[in-house]
């Protein structure tokens, strides 16, 4: 009997390491890809393309990695060495199959809302602000359309209100691309910062309804304008509102265009 009753116990855990490897092993699966997916560049995301913590950006051109997914050859730069990789995950967290980006130790800094084929396909991304996942727009382009540098070389900013014309508030200048961003140093002056073009979640400024990303002027952490839609790049965008003290915000035209006529079509 004893014989018996350890032999079932020698059976049952047995079965039970079997079955520990292969929950294991399916935790650390991923989906495969299409192979048909284009290799591409991410140009613009949120907070200047940086995600996860500490954070890691997601700017950069992307390769096939060989199984299935994609790792960032180019760009994608952060200060603690790790490679940067998109590809489909399953995790109970993402409700179902999802493009993931990973570090090369496994942190998850950003995925898709929805499930696509290809990740140039997904529309809206979750990606990790602070402390918590972000919803925001990513621009991202097949490799063969796109090349390194962002829509334009320069932005110009010609005119404006007169609230953002000159003084503290001004976003009158030449805007270079710096670090995920456009950059004026000379906008404001008076102010020892400059005026920082960039794309901001819209879940991050409470007052716009709906999700995706909004070209925003931000000087000093404060939002002097902001697009009222989406646009893959500043100078497509036909109205921005901007901030009126004492009134709040009102709807303008902002006159922006590349400085080089070597703009990029998006």
């Amino acid at each position: 009997m004893r014989s018996n009753v350890k032999n079932v116990g020698t059976v049952l855990t047995k079965a039970f390491q079997r079955l520990s490897v292969m929950l294991v092993s399916a935790a650390y699966a991923h989906p495969v890809a299409s192979t048909s997916c284009c290799p591409f560049r991410v140009r613009f995301a949120p907070n200047r393309g940086k995600s996860g913590w500490p954070p890691s950006s997601i700017l950069g051109e992307y390769a096939q990695d060989g199984i299935g997914g994609f790792k960032c050859i180019s760009g994608c730069e952060n200060d603690i060495g790790k490679s940067i990789w998109l590809q489909l995950a399953d995790d109970s967290f993402m409700n179902g199959t999802r493009w993931a980006w990973t570090t090369s130790d496994n942190e998850y800094i950003g995925f898709s809302v929805e499930y696509t084929d290809c990740p140039t396909d997904a529309a809206l991304w979750n990606l990790y602000y602070q402390n918590r996942y972000v919803i925001g727009s990513v621009t991202m382009q097949c490799t063969e359309q796109a090349r390194a540098e962002p829509c334009c070389d320069e932005l110009v900013v010609t005119r404006a209100p007169p609230l953002l014309s000159a003084g503290d508030k001004g976003v009158v200048g030449t805007y270079s691309w710096v670090d995920g961003a456009f950059e004026c140093a000379q906008c404001a002056p008076q102010i020892n910062a400059p005026v920082v073009l960039k794309l901001v979640a819209a879940e991050l400024m409470p007052w716009i309804d709906g999700q995706s990303s909004h070209w925003s002027f931000v000087l000093q952490g404060s939002y002097t304008a902001y697009a009222l839609h989406d646009a893959s790049c500043p100078d497509h965008i036909g109205a921005w509102h901007y901030w009126v003290p004492h009134v709040g915000y009102r709807v303008t035209t902002i006159s922006l265009q590349c400085a080089s006529h070597d703009k990029v079509e998006l």
